[in-house]
Order: C-alpha cells, then sequence, then structure tokens
C-alpha cells in the first residue's frame, strides 16, 4: 500500500458510510475488490470575505419566497425602532425587546428528569370548593376545556381523600388553583386563602410545574394532563419570554397530535361527548400557539402544519353533552356557553398567512342560518380584489352569528359582545393603516370611519375593564391590548384639535387602564414613540383652543409625561426612570416599570406592560378577515413603517439612543 491520502475518504466508503482507512487502496476497497477513488479536494483559492453575521441567512431566505416576507417583517421593526447603524442590526429589535423585557430563570421543564422536590400539599377542602367556583366562574367561561358536570364530582372526591389523588387530577386541581388565583384581584385572594396574591400565584406556579414533572407530562398521553399544562400555559402567557412560551406551547401540540386531538373525533367512532371534550382543547391550543406564532414571528403553527381535520366544538351548553349518549346534541343558532370560545376561534382561523389554508372541512355548522367563513385548502385563494368588501362581510357574519344573541345583561354575553367589538373595530382601522400607506391622497371618508373605530375600539375595551359583573373576567382581555386604536388615535388627534370626536378620543385614551403605566415604561421604544406622540397631540390642541381664547388644563396622563419626558425629546429622565425598573401598584392594579419581575413573587394581577403592549402590535391573531384576505403577508411591515401612522415613530430613535 502506497502512503495516506490527502485526509480523504474514498468514494466507496463514503457511499457505504463506513470509516476509510485512507490507505490507497484502502483495505474496503480491497475486500471489494473495487477501485479505491478519492473525492478530488476543491483548488484552494482566495477565501471569500466573510460575510456579517445573519447575512447568509438573509440570502438564503431570499431563495424562499413563501417565507421571506417574515424576514422582512421583522427587518422593518428592527430599522425603524433601532437604526441601521446598530452593532447588531441583524438581529431583529423585536427580540432585543424580549430580552431586556423578560428575565427567565425557570429551568422548567428540563428540570424534570435530575430535580425532584416534594409536591405541594393542596389547599384545604373549603379552599378547593372556593376556588372551584372561582374557576367556573372566570376561567372556563372563556376556555370551556373543563365539562363541570363530570369534572365537579372528582374534585369533591378529591378533596375527601387528599392524600390519594390520582397524579394526573392533581395536576389539572393545580392548574385550576393557578388560573383561578390569576382571575382575582389581591383582595379575594387573600379572604380565600390568607395570603397577597403575588405569594399565593407565586406558590401555585411553583406547585403546577412540580405536579407536570411528578405525572410525567412530557411523556403522558393523559387528556387531564394536557388540560392540565394547557392551564398552566395560558396562565403564564404574561410572564414567559413570548420565544420560551413559543417552545412550550410545541409540546402541548405535540401531547395532543400524540392523543389524536386534530383528528376528529367523530370519523373515528368515539362518543359524541369525547369528541366534543377533544374539539374543545384541540381549538384552545391552537388559537394560544397561533397567538403566540405571530408575536415571535413564526409564519409555522399547529393550525398552518398540522393537517388537522378537527371540526369546530357545538355550540352547545355542558348540560347538553352526555358521557352516555349515542348522538350529538343539535347546536344552538343563539347564546351558549361555548359562544364565547367559538367568537375566539373564528378570529383565529380566519387569518391565514398567504399560501396557507386552513383545515378542510372544520366549520360543522355550528350556525345553520348563517355561511361559514372558513377557507377550503382544497380550492386556490380567490384575487382579493375588494378587502373593505371581504371585511364587511366578515364583519356581518360576526354579527348575525354571534353578537345580535348577546343579552347585554349577562355578563359572559356582555364580554364576549364587547371583546368581539374590539377586534372587529382593530380590522377597521388596520385596513385603513395597511392600505393607506402606499396611497399618498388617502380616502378621507374612510380615514373618518377608521378614527370612529378607534374611538369605538378604545371605549369598548374602557367599558370591559369598568364594568363590575366583568370584574373576574379581565384577566382574559389584558391579553389582547387594542394597541392600535392608541396608536392611530394619538397620531389623528394632532390633527384633529377640536371637536366632539377629539373630546370622545381624548376622553378613551385618558380613561384607559392602560395609561397610568405608560410613563413609567420608558425602556420600551413603543412606549417612548407612545408618548412622544400623545404630548405632540396634546401641544396641538392647546394651541388651536389658545387661538379661540380657551386655556385648557392638561390630563394627568399629559402631565406625568411632561414630568417624564421634559421638552418632549431628552432622555436623561427617561434614563433614570429605566434604572430603577420596579412593580408598583394603583388602586390594587400591577404596572411594569422597565423590565418583568424576574420571579413571579412579584407578579399580580398585572395591567399590561411593555411585552404586553408589543406583543398586541404583533398580535395578527386578532386580525381575521376572509378567506382571501392578505393581511398577515403585508401587515407587520406596513404598520411598522415610518410612514404608516404618519411620523409616529420619529422621536423615539433620538431617545433610545440618548439612553
Amino acid at each position: 500500500m502506497s502512503g495516506i491520502t490527502r485526509g480523504h475518504s474514498c468514494m466507496l466508503c463514503q457511499r457505504r458510510k463506513v470509516r476509510c482507512d485512507k490507505q490507497k487502496p484502502c483495505r474496503n476497497c480491497v475486500k471489494a475488490n473495487a477501485e479505491c477513488t478519492v473525492v478530488p479536494s476543491r483548488p484552494r483559492g482566495k477565501r471569500n470575505t466573510p460575510k456579517p453575521q445573519g447575512k447568509d441567512l438573509a440570502e438564503r431566505l431570499k431563495k424562499d419566497s413563501k417565507w421571506f416576507a417574515y424576514y422582512n417583517e421583522y427587518r422593518a421593526a428592527d430599522e425603524m425602532l433601532h437604526g441601521s447603524s446598530d452593532e447588531e442590526s441583524d438581529r431583529p429589535t423585536v427580540h432585543h425587546a424580549f430580552d431586556t423585557m423578560f428575565n427567565d430563570t425557570s429551568g422548567f421543564p428540563f428540570v424534570a428528569g435530575s430535580l425532584q422536590a416534594e409536591p405541594t400539599s393542596h389547599p384545604s377542602s373549603t379552599q378547593v370548593i372556593q376556588l372551584w367556583q372561582i374557576y367556573i366562574n372566570n376561567v372556563n367561561p372563556l376556555l370551556k376545556i373543563s365539562h363541570v358536570p363530570t369534572l365537579q364530582p372528582q374534585i369533591i372526591e378529591a378533596c375527601t381523600n387528599p392524600a390519594n389523588i390520582p397524579k394526573p387530577i392533581s395536576a389539572l386541581m393545580f392548574g385550576i388553583y393557578l388560573t383561578a388565583v390569576n382571575s382575582m384581584d389581591d383582595e379575594d385572594v387573600h379572604n380565600i386563602l390568607g395570603d397577597d396574591k403575588p405569594t399565593a400565584f407565586a406558590r401555585y406556579r411553583k406547585a403546577m410545574e412540580q405536579a407536570l414533572i411528578d405525572v410525567n407530562f412530557m411523556k403522558s398521553s393523559d387528556f387531564m394532563v394536557l388540560q392540565a399544562y394547557f392551564l398552566y400555559l395560558i396562565t403564564m402567557r404574561l410572564w414567559i419570554d413570548p420565544r420560551s412560551l413559543f417552545c412550550l406551547i410545541g409540546i402541548a401540540v405535540r401531547m395532543a397530535t400524540r392523543i389524536g386531538l386534530h383528528r376528529d373525533g367523530a370519523q373515528f367512532g368515539l362518543s359524541p361527548f369525547e369528541t366534543e371534550q377533544r374539539r374543545r382543547l384541540w381549538w384552545q391550543i391552537v388559537v394560544l400557539d397561533k397567538r403566540i406564532a405571530e408575536i415571535t414571528g413564526s409564519p409555522i403553527s399547529a393550525l398552518s402544519s398540522m393537517g388537522a381535520d378537527c371540526r369546530y366544538p357545538l355550540n352547545v351548553n355542558d348540560t347538553d353533552l352526555h358521557p352516555q349518549s349515542k348522538e350529538p346534541p343539535l347546536p344552538s343558532a343563539g347564546m351558549t356557553e361555548m359562544t364565547f370560545s367559538l367568537t375566539r376561534i373564528e378570529i383565529t382561523v380566519a387569518s391565514a398567512p398567504d399560501g396557507i389554508r386552513p383545515n378542510p372541512k372544520i366549520s360543522n355548522n355550528a350556525h345553520p342560518n348563517n355561511e361559514s367563513c372558513a377557507a377550503d385548502p382544497s380550492k386556490p385563494p380567490k384575487q382579493n380584489t375588494n378587502i373593505s368588501e371581504n371585511l364587511d362581510r366578515y364583519c356581518k357574519h360576526m354579527e348575525s352569528a354571534y353578537l345580535k344573541h348577546c343579552d347585554t345583561k349577562i355578563p359572559l354575553q356582555l364580554f364576549t359582545l364587547l371583546m368581539t367589538r374590539v377586534s372587529l373595530y382593530k380590522l377597521r382601522v388596520l385596513d385603513f393603516v395597511c392600505r393607506g400607506t402606499s396611497s399618498p391622497d388617502p380616502d378621507h371618508k374612510r380615514q373618518d370611519a377608521a378614527f370612529l373605530a378607534a374611538i369605538h375600539m378604545l371605549e369598548s375595551d374602557n367599558t370591559i375593564h369598568t364594568t363590575a359583573s366583568l370584574r373576574g373576567l379581565v384577566w382574559y382581555s389584558n391579553m389582547h391590548i387594542p394597541l392600535p386604536g392608541y396608536i392611530f388615535l394619538a397620531n389623528e388627534i394632532r390633527h384633529r384639535t377640536t371637536g366632539e370626536l377629539c373630546e370622545r378620543a381624548w376622553d378613551a385614551i385618558c380613561q384607559s387602564p392602560y395609561h397610568k403605566g405608560l410613563s413609567r415604561n420608558l425602556r420600551s421604544p413603543l412606549h417612548v414613540a407612545l408618548g412622544q406622540a400623545i404630548l405632540k397631540a396634546w401641544g396641538a390642541r392647546e394651541r388651536a383652543e389658545l387661538e379661540g381664547g380657551k386655556v385648557l388644563q392638561p390630563p394627568v396622563l399629559v402631565a406625568s409625561l411632561r414630568e417624564t419626558l421634559p421638552g418632549h425629546l431628552t432622555g436623561q429622565r427617561a434614563g433614570r426612570d429605566m434604572a430603577g425598573a420596579t412593580m408598583e401598584a394603583e388602586d390594587g392594579s400591577f404596572f411594569l416599570r422597565g423590565s418583568a419581575p424576574s420571579s413571579l413573587n412579584e407578579a399580580g394581577n398585572v395591567m399590561p406592560g411593555e411585552h404586553m403592549m408589543l406583543d398586541s402590535m404583533a398580535g395578527i391573531s386578532d386580525l381575521p378577515g376572509s378567506s382571501s384576505f392578505d393581511y398577515n403577508q403585508t401587515f407587520w411591515t406596513n404598520l411598522m413603517q415610518a410612514g404608516a401612522f404618519g411620523g409616529f415613530w420619529e422621536d423615539s430613535n433620538y431617545i433610545m439612543q440618548q439612553e
């Protein structure tokens, strides 16, 4: 044998995927009586100039036209919020913001194989029943993943023998405690558990995680374990970095598909009761997964990638479902306990990225008298010739199928009406903004309609937070901040300085439950820009009223922003405020200053902090339309353009650079 070749395996060994001794001929070729041919190495030449980090990724993405728009969306946000001179400009600013806003230190769920702790004991029987009742009133009506008539006997039985509670139901019970505590205010928590809300929340979060570890949730195929894990995810929505949460939701999606929830149970002979329970849980996972996917910029979600055929849940009450029933109940055309969940499912499914269609035949005529807006992937999408007409048709569908049946004297139905209206008004605003950016001569009639829709949007949201009967449901609305309405109004009232609508717009902004923490949240470029826009708008209004001889008293919000942002462009005070990021409470509510709490014993009945504001901007799951809408392809880029809201962003970069 001759000398060693230049360190290369021969072609035969490479093809067989075996180790080559690199002799010529090699031992394997000798045994096979084959010619030992070495793969020629590439000639040496001048090395290419190293590409800046991320450039090669961008070039690869350009060759995948289906998804490149999503990369552009984040690059547009990056360039606007940080500027092209940023040293790490190839990394989207959205992710910079998440790094600042969250300080996740928990190893859950990856401590499952290494760390074990003693399980936390359940509350007393009296406390369990009280928390269960809170869950029935505040949480389950909005999620509908628990069938109360069949679950309640199991809860009561567990209370009688707490030492021998099966692990799956134990995990579900801790999920019930956690979500119940999250939905209550501090006074109610103290009255039931004897602790303040942050302490109780932190205790049950830890207990919930340990219960999931004890039941080996990632290996489990138990339906009740998946219910428990979903309750954990929906509660931790505000406290975990969306990028981490997206991965945790991925576990839930895999658990669900392992159980087969993505396939409709009716076609496999499952009972109507079990089929409905599976549908309800699957679609709640889909709704949460799609929302977090959009916040983090991922085009892939359970809805787009599973090839599922699970139908919508039926529009029926729990009392219509019986485990022994052989035939499914007839869906109601009016209001039921499921109506709120169905509105959220419709809103989620109605918006699908270009090239991805919702699942076939997923709408099972829950409302027999109304045409479904769900798309059929077997048919190519129609050319979108008139978005406004499609939007009008979609809004009419939601009104006739759901909202016209709402009785505002019933809290859940009032909440359904207001939450859905917020989403539909949001569509009106975005319809104008997304398509108005490319028009040098906007349609003033449509602009006026969008202005009024933005006012209605904030007024509806304010009503949710000020109606006593809805107090236990507000926790859900805090995940859907009407931020586009704020931004649109803040820009418009710089030019609409007088009149009745101007007064209504200012009232809607100043009465909002979210504005109290605005001046404290100046770490986020979004808060800086919003604060600047409000100050400029008030200055324009003051000048207009002064010309008429009227001197205005600035509202509390404006006075606070003027103190925080002196001179409208000075970042020194903002920098000092950002250095002292803490959690504060006003009128029983909690607000984020700077970064999110590093541990949840600081968490309480949180009002939206900077991460909630940011993900509301990115929350395309609240942008429903007909099957031919193409908002998803252009929404983020258009919305975040410097001109999309008439210069809304123009001063935020300066302040952030001053920091």
